[in-house]
């Protein structure tokens, strides 16, 4: 039986995945890896490190697979914004700076309201915030001058494996759009964008279509047949659309990690006029659009590790699910790592509000869990407004909890289903293999491809509370946000 295998690079593991020609699930490998951060933002990862896991995961993926099964080809998935120079001997200058790192937020902060940033983003559909390539290079160049002098390439991370399989500088077009740096229209590097980050355009890579592959990489890899197509693949946030089957018009994907996304896939280029919401290329002639938050999972992990880390945070979450909806009148602002969209404020911060002597540990947790909801629900309101969501489709570790996926259902007031287990981005990488090797042979059949688990249906009383409590959180980060930065800013 042929089968296909997907390949996930993040920011803490990487997983591969294996599924056959029916979207059957064969075997998955995983190899997490390590981050350092410091207090000044940064949120490095070793490439090296992550080159060589990738390859132990694909490794020990095809080692699993019975012999009667034939690869067709392997595709990859990586998380966006990353960025790594390179030197003159094509050795790693600096570590991975990933999307987490915020060290270029003052530089960030003068720039964004710039006619040449509000330009920026209108071609490239990549908000400008320290997450960015763009806004990483201009720190770079602007702070770190004698190492800009010695960088012979600016790459991401799939780009810095592409080269050690392959000894070429190529990138995907829809790893290059989140870049802050890619004419998204024109298929190219941007002149203006380069001028802002203080480049030439050879120190970047070749841009290439999504399906674009190589095969007979310079190493050996254990397991994989000779000739076998490798796909250059796509990013993670627009491979996850792919990869949940959510492409039809009417229908979103929302996830909760250990961030955040709402997502939908449109055939036509719509930046927001605000800059709020990002828009990257999937593949020719279709988009994601959509918003990141920084606050997921990790939330969760803050409070676990506060509160009682002998008791699973399972157990946590159930026990603040026995709060009524509204949490007793507490809201939490979840900011505690800065924000992405649709407020793009790195220097930001959370807060609990309402907070009284009756509150417990459940009624915080419970807040941070709508905290959350309500970050993601104003992304959706803004996306609504433009293009009316009919259906969400939930993945990520929250689904684990029933009660959360209900919660949503309530905020939202629209159905909401579970998607599949499997890794969306590496599926979704799986599924650009299918259609480069034709066998499938139309974006339209790949939501037939999918099993949907569960749907979860509104309550409408329910709806109707949130909506009150939900007018009042739209308005603590305009009234807190001069005195949330006044206190980032004393602290720094």
């Amino acid at each position: 039986m042929d089968y296909f295998v997907g390949i996930d690079i993040g920011t803490s593991s990487v997983k591969a995945l294996a599924m056959g020609v029916q979207g059957q699930s064969l075997g998955v490998s995983q190899h997490a890896y390590p981050a350092h951060t410091d207090q000044h933002g940064a949120y490095e990862i070793d490439p090296e490190v992550i080159y060589q896991s990738t390859l132990h995961a694909l490794e020990d993926l095809l080692q699993q697979i019975e012999d009667v099964h034939s690869l067709k080809a392997v595709s990859f998935s990586a998380a966006m914004h990353g960025l790594m120079a390179m030197d003159l001997e094509d050795r790693p200058l600096t570590a991975l700076i990933t999307w987490a790192d915020t060290r270029a937020a003052e530089l960030t902060r003068t720039f964004k309201d710039s006619h040449s940033a509000k330009e920026l983003y209108r071609i490239t559909g990549t908000p400008i915030h320290p997450m960015s390539p763009l806004c990483k290079l201009r720190w770079i160049t602007r702070t770190q001058p004698e190492l800009a002098s010695r960088a012979l390439k600016y790459i991401s991370i799939k780009e810095y494996i592409w080269f050690k399989l392959f000894g070429v500088y190529e990138i995907d077009h829809s790893m290059a759009s989140a870049t802050g740096l890619f004419d998204t229209q024109a298929l190219q590097w941007s002149a203006l964008a380069l001028t802002e980050a203080g480049i030439e355009s050879i120190q970047l890579s070749e841009p290439r279509p999504v399906f674009f592959s190589r095969s007979n990489p310079l190493i050996s890899i254990q397991g994989l047949p000779p000739g076998t197509p490798l796909i250059i693949g796509g990013a993670d946030g627009c491979l996850a659309n792919l990869g949940s089957g959510v492409i039809l018009p009417g229908d979103a994907s929302l996830t909760i990690g250990t961030s955040g996304a709402l997502r939908v896939t449109s055939p036509g280029w719509e930046p927001d006029p605000e800059g709020r919401l990002f828009q990257y290329l999937l593949m020719e002639g279709l988009y994601v659009r959509g918003g990141a938050i920084n606050n997921g999972g990790n939330v969760l992990d803050w409070l676990h590790k506060m509160f009682d880390e002998a008791l699973p945070l399972k157990g946590l979450l159930a026990e603040a699910f026995q709060i009524a909806p509204g949490s007793g009148g507490l809201i939490f602002l979840p900011y505690i790592y800065g924000e992405r969209a649709p407020v793009w404020d790195a220097e930001t911060s959370g807060a609990f509000v309402g907070l009284r002597g009756y509150h417990q540990r459940a009624h915080l947790i419970r807040s941070a869990t709508e905290g959350i909801s309500y970050a993601l629900y104003e992304i959706h309101q803004l996306m609504n407004n433009q293009h009316p969501i009919a259906h969400i489709y939930v993945s990520g570790g929250f689904t684990q909890s029933l009660a959360w996926v209900q919660q949503m259902a309530d905020l939202f007031g629209k159905p909401v289903t579970l998607s599949e287990d499997a890794d969306a981005s590496a599926t979704g990488a799986i599924i650009l293999a299918m259609l480069a090797t034709h066998t499938i042979y139309d974006i339209g059949q790949v939501s037939q491809m999918f099993k949907r688990e569960k749907t979860v249906y509104p309550r409408t009383e329910i709806h109707q509370a949130y909506q009150s409590y939900f007018r009042i959180y739209q308005q603590l980060y305009p009234t807190l946000s001069p005195t949330l930065h006044q206190l980032h800013s004393n602290d720094s």
